[in-house]
Formats: structure tokens, C-alpha cells, sequence
């Protein structure tokens, strides 16, 4: 396998800052954040606790100065957490070259849930984390990225989303499921972050904004242990078998390759989706403009609504 830092074409990231969300042990965002650190880039992560001893272990693992990368923990399911983040974020640099959503979750993985898990706020549980949470700290972040672009030429969001974005449809953005399927919530959450990429592209490219999507792969992370955690035995069952099943995914290194192109590569266009470092077609959901318009307004009157209750 080449070096981490080869994994995109080599390019050198000195004097440039890039916020990574999702950053736990053995995690693609951990191998993002090691591929971009050892290009020169100065990184602020997050995970949900931890994020300091995080930021220090991925440091040290990748033979890097610990100033180099530093993190704060971010629950997206947690208006406050996430604007403490992106507060914190805003102490720690005056210029955001890229933003790269990884942070999320996918539950209930056997779809035993018949009914849909909710939010301490009231939303169905992915929607909430992986779209409303992200959704959030993207907004908040936007006028640093905003003003990095028109001072360095470019800024850059990337949201690693997901190739099971094709089993969301749009109208399940604005209506509960008829009949709850935990793997359509993954789906729906990921096709809105795949709208929201594009909106913003759409918006903003003329200021130099550039917006990625991408599906990293099937990669051997600790996602499943947690969409099995109310299996415990499966759970065990899947954790012996983890040195087989990696025979088959990807390893984290490999999935952060489009990742890492997205937030790299010169020559990457803005606003499409991505697949092994290639653009892609996404799911024909993705080209109903009156949902994206939609969904925006919903989010922007959803993301008032928060600041005013916090």
C-alpha cells in the first residue's frame, strides 16, 4: 500500500487550515486527516468527546508536531455543541481553506426499529446528524470560507456522503416515511447533503467556493460496530470476523483517496459528485430543482429557529 500521503496526487497544503469532522480511531477522517498533515496542512478536528487526546494520538501516529493538529468536541446532534465548535474554530484561524464533513451516523442496520429513533430536539436521528448537525456547522463556517476564498483564490467543502444516497428520495426531506426503514433515513440525510452541496455551488462559485460529494467506498471502519450496537452478539460476531472482512473493504487509507482528491486537487471542477477520485452520476433525485430550493429555505428557517432557542 503507498504512503498515506500519496493517496491524491502530491501537492504541498503549507499555510493552509482545514477543519475535519468525524476524526475517531481508524476512521476515514483519521486517514484524511493524517494524508492532508503530512502535506504541510494545519488541521482542526472534531469527535464527539476526546477530541484534544485525538488530535494529539493522529498527530503522533502520523510523526507530526501536536500543534499541527488540534480538536474540540462536536456532537452534530447538539445545536450548542456544534456552535461551540464552529466558535471555537473561529478563535483558532482567520482563514478556512476546506471543510470536509465526515461526521455522522448510520443506525439500526438490521432495521429492527419499525418506528423511527428521535432526537433529544425532535428529529429523526440521521436527518439530525447527518444532514440539520452538518448542515449547521456549514452555515456557521461559511463566512470564514467565504472570505478565504476572496482573499486566496478558493475555498473548499467536501461532504462525504454516500453511494446509498440512492435509496433516499426527496420527499421523505420533508415527510416522515410511510412505513420506516432506517436504511431510506441513511439515504434521505446523505441525498440532502448531496442538495446542499450543490445549492451552495450554485450560489457561491463565482466567489470562488468550490463544493465536492463524493462516496468514499466500502470501507472497513467502526461504523457498523455502532449501527449493531443493539446486537451485541452480531456486534461480537462481526468484530472477530474483522480481520476477514478487511480482505474485502477498503481500508481507511484507500477510502480517503477521493476525499483527499476533493480537497486537493487542483484541477477537481465544483459541484459534482465523486466516486474512486472520478466524477459520477448521482441518483436522479439530485436534479429536482424545487426540492433543493425547498430544502434550502426549510433549512435556513430550521437553522433560525435554533439560534433563537439556544
Amino acid at each position: 500500500m503507498p504512503p498515506l500521503a500519496s493517496l491524491a496526487r502530491p501537492n504541498d497544503l503549507t499555510g493552509k487550515t482545514f477543519v475535519l469532522t468525524g476524526c475517531g480511531a481508524q476512521s476515514l477522517d483519521e486517514a484524511t486527516a493524517i494524508a492532508l498533515a503530512q502535506r504541510g496542512a494545519r488541521l482542526l478536528i472534531s469527535t464527539r468527546q476526546d477530541a484534544a487526546q485525538r488530535a494529539a494520538d493522529i498527530a503522533a501516529q502520523a510523526g507530526l508536531p501536536h500543534q499541527q493538529i488540534v480538536g474540540h468536541d462536536c456532537d452534530l446532534l447538539q445545536a450548542r455543541s456544534t456552535a461551540d465548535f464552529a466558535a471555537w474554530v473561529v478563535h483558532q484561524t482567520t482563514s478556512l481553506d476546506g471543510l470536509i464533513n465526515n461526521a455522522g451516523i448510520h443506525l439500526d442496520l438490521l432495521r429492527d426499529h419499525k418506528s423511527p429513533q428521535i432526537s433529544a430536539d425532535g428529529q429523526e436521528i440521521h436527518w439530525r446528524c447527518n444532514y440539520l448537525g452538518t448542515a449547521q456547522l456549514t452555515f456557521a463556517l461559511l463566512p470564514l470560507l467565504l472570505q478565504t476564498a476572496q482573499e486566496r483564490g478558493q475555498a473548499r467543502i467536501v461532504q462525504v456522503a454516500s453511494m446509498l444516497h440512492s435509496k433516499g428520495q426527496n420527499r421523505w426531506m420533508f415527510a416522515p416515511q410511510t412505513q420506516h426503514d432506517s436504511w431510506v433515513s441513511y439515504g434521505s440525510s446523505k441525498l440532502a447533503l448531496m442538495h446542499l452541496s450543490l445549492e451552495l455551488h450554485e450560489r457561491y462559485q463565482a466567489l470562488g467556493l468550490r463544493t465536492y460529494s463524493l462516496h468514499p467506498g466500502a470501507v472497513s471502519t467502526q461504523v457498523a460496530h455502532k449501527g449493531l450496537q443493539e446486537r451485541p452478539a452480531l456486534a461480537a460476531l462481526r468484530r472477530a470476523l474483522l480481520p476477514l472482512e478487511k480482505l474485502f473493504l477498503l481500508s481507511p487509507a484507500q477510502g480517503a483517496r477521493t476525499t483527499v482528491h476533493c480537497a486537493t486537487a487542483p484541477d477537481a471542477p465544483s459541484g459534482l459528485y465523486w466516486r474512486n477520485s472520478r466524477p459520477a452520476s448521482p441518483s436522479l433525485e439530485l436534479a429536482d430543482n424545487a426540492a433543493r430550493t425547498r430544502l434550502w429555505s426549510q433549512t435556513q428557517n430550521w437553522l433560525h429557529q435554533t439560534q433563537h432557542a439556544r
